[in-house]
């Protein structure tokens, strides 16, 4: 079952009288399940493609089909619950909210959607994340491998259709990319 299907998708930038072309007619689709990378050199659309993925930014034209939804058909107010619903966000550099400690950023997602915290779940993803005792700790209290899996936390909340990450592992050393990317998979 395909989780993501994209079709022709390009982003025009504007600069002045210029035009850059960050994606030019990029197509793909991905089965429920898969782990995919994507991998290319700085500038080649990879970050611009994550974006567009996680309806952060929207396409100059072509479709963008997630869990069988077309995001292209939505306003901005169901874009931003659907992006919060079914899409996973992990980045680089973490964007952890530095005054809310661990417990409160990984349920972050919950909160904006006024739900409840399912209980279970979150005991199993801090346990997993190795975070029991640092839940209410602030972000600048810990490693960089730790915030990461706060990071990563806060993208599993709401149980996404999708994860996407964005060189989750880019302001790592080896061993905690590691242990990141065993998490991830």
């Amino acid at each position: 079952m395909k989780i993501l299907e994209v079709k022709n998708l390009t982003k025009i930038y504007k600069q002045g009288k210029h035009e850059v072309r960050a994606l030019d007619n990029v197509s793909l689709s991905i089965e429920k399940g898969e782990f995919v990378a994507i991998v290319g050199p700085s500038g080649s659309g990879k970050s611009t493609l994550l974006h567009m993925i996680g309806c952060v930014d929207s396409p100059t034209s072509g479709t963008l089909e997630i869990d069988g939804l077309l995001t292209s058909t939505m306003n901005e107010d169901s874009l931003t619950i659907f992006r919060r619903r079914h899409i996973g966000l992990i980045y680089q550099f973490y964007n952890l909210i530095p005054i809310l400690n661990v417990e409160e950023n990984i349920q972050l997602p919950v909160q904006l959607d006024q739900s409840d915290v399912d209980e279970k779940y979150y005991n199993e993803l801090i346990e997993s994340l190795g975070l029991r005792e640092r839940l209410k700790h602030l972000p600048n209290q810990l490693s960089g491998g730790q915030q990461q899996r706060v990071s990563i936390g806060r993208a599993l909340m709401n149980k996404p259709s999708i994860v996407l990450a964005d060189e989750p592992t880019g302001n790592l050393d080896q061993e905690n990319s590691k242990e990141i990317i065993d998490l991830l998979k």
